[in-house]
């Protein structure tokens, strides 16, 4: 394992039984998303481009991998880990880009002014549409120099 993955070490206790792909509500509607096979790469260090852009993204973080491993595999968190991994080699799919740049902007995952009128309506303030707050944050975890890299493009 890689110093920068650390994570991996975590699927060592792994014996490949299927638990984690079984419970997987993503493989129900992508029967290409395989948590199974995501840790039996990790654990061989075939940590590549494919499951960097595309496989780790499709994970929806629900957990359930990981509560059902016999073996206490943290099967989410080593996924998360390989985004992180991809985050900082600028590998980053378009939609979440999209997201990204939205919430540097604004603060928030959807343009505000739809939400805003709608509030209004119900007689809720109004959100604040202003992404000042985010731009150290995004700074600190190098996520404007992957923005910047997109916009380049």
């Amino acid at each position: 394992m890689t110093e920068e993955f650390k994570h991996g070490e975590e699927a060592l206790p792994c014996f490949n039984c299927g638990t984690c792909t079984a419970g997987c509500a993503v493989r129900e509607v992508h029967p290409g998303f395989d948590p199974r096979k995501i840790i039996r790469q990790v654990l061989l260090g075939r940590i590549d481009d494919g499951l960097l852009r595309e496989t780790a993204w499709l994970c929806a973080d629900c957990h359930t991998c990981s509560e059902r491993c016999p073996q206490g595999v943290p099967v989410n968190e080593i996924i998360m880990a390989l985004r992180h991994m991809a985050v900082k080699q600028g590998i980053v799919p378009a939609a979440y880009r999209g997201q990204m740049d939205t919430i540097h902007k604004s603060g928030h995952i959807y343009e505000v002014a739809d939400f805003n009128k709608k509030r209004a309506k119900t007689g809720l303030p109004e959100l604040r549409d202003d992404g000042a707050p985010y731009e150290k944050i995004y700074s600190s975890l190098g996520l404007d120099k992957v923005l910047k890299q997109e916009k380049e493009k």
